[in-house]
C-alpha cells in the first residue's frame, strides 16, 4: 500500500531494552525487532518509505510521552478556548493536503 501511494512511514514502537541485554525473553524479542526495524529502512528506502524507531523508556508510571517539541506544544494547547485554538490550528493546517 506505501509502494503503491509513493512511499510514507512506518513508526516502530519498541523498547530501550532492545539495547540492553538482560536475562529475559523480553530484551530478546525487543533487540530481534530493532534488527527487523534496521533491516525495514533498507529494504523499503528504495519506494519512498521511512522507517522510525520510536525508542521509550518509561519507568516512572507515565502513560503518555511526548516525543518531540511540536507534540508538547499542541499538547499544551488543547486547554485552550476554542476561539484561540481554532484559528492557531487553521494556520498550522494551511496547505496540508490529506
Amino acid at each position: 500500500m506505501l509502494a503503491a501511494n509513493g512511499g510514507g512511514t512506518l513508526l516502530n514502537i519498541l523498547s530501550s531494552a532492545s539495547w540492553v541485554s538482560v536475562p529475559t525473553g523480553y530484551a530478546a524479542s525487543k533487540a530481534a525487532m530493532w534488527s527487523a526495524t534496521n533491516a525495514l529502512r533498507v529494504v523499503l528506502r528504495p519506494q519512498g518509505t521511512q522507517v522510525i524507531a520510536l525508542q521509550v523508556g518509561v519507568a516512572d508510571g507515565s502513560i503518555e510521552v511526548l516525543a518531540d517539541e511540536s507534540t508538547r506544544d499542541l499538547k499544551s494547547r488543547l486547554s485552550m478556548k476554542a476561539e484561540g485554538f481554532c484559528p492557531w490550528l487553521d494556520q498550522q493546517l494551511a496547505g496540508f493536503v490529506p
